[in-house]
């Protein structure tokens, strides 16, 4: 009893903190899902290790373990990331982390009918994306047929 109102305690400063959204890499026990929803708090559970860290790093925050929760309330807070905007697609099966204060990020969806068909195109969205950064560093990329007018020393 004693371990279960401790655990309380421990998703009520949570829910104190103002926090709208919890992603976990496994699931959520029963009571804190419950209190968490209940307090208007998106719970998405079963996340892969690699999108928490892409999350963490596009809003600031720390990923922290089960155990991490019983810290005070004012260190708890430094775990937290902030973004302007969540967004949820139920039919999709998606969430969306909008202008997060971390680290700026971009998220292409690649599908196709075929395996072999995706892989072309996630192959293409990976060297539009090369473009757009070396014309971010560099200022300008010729477009195609243009590499010919834009060799250096002619």
């Amino acid at each position: 009893m004693e371990l279960q109102s401790e655990f309380r305690a421990n998703v009520q400063r949570i829910i104190n903190l103002g926090v709208g959204l919890v992603l976990v890499d496994r699931g959520v026990d029963d009571i804190a899902e419950e209190m968490l929803t209940d307090a208007g708090i998106m719970v998405v559970q079963r996340v892969l290790a690699k999108e928490l860290r892409r999350a963490a790093e596009h809003t600031g925050a720390r990923i922290i373990k089960r155990t991490g929760l019983k810290k005070e309330s004012m260190e708890l807070e430094k775990y937290l990331g902030k973004a302007n905007r969540v967004l949820e697609d139920e039919k999709l099966e998606q969430v969306w982390i909008l202008n997060g204060y971390g680290k700026p990020m971009a998220t292409v969806l690649v599908g196709a009918a075929t395996e072999e068909v995706v892989g072309e195109r996630e192959r293409i969205a990976k060297d539009a994306a090369s473009s757009v950064q070396a014309s971010i560093k560099g200022g300008v990329v010729p477009g195609g047929g243009s590499v010919e007018l834009a060799w250096p020393g002619r």
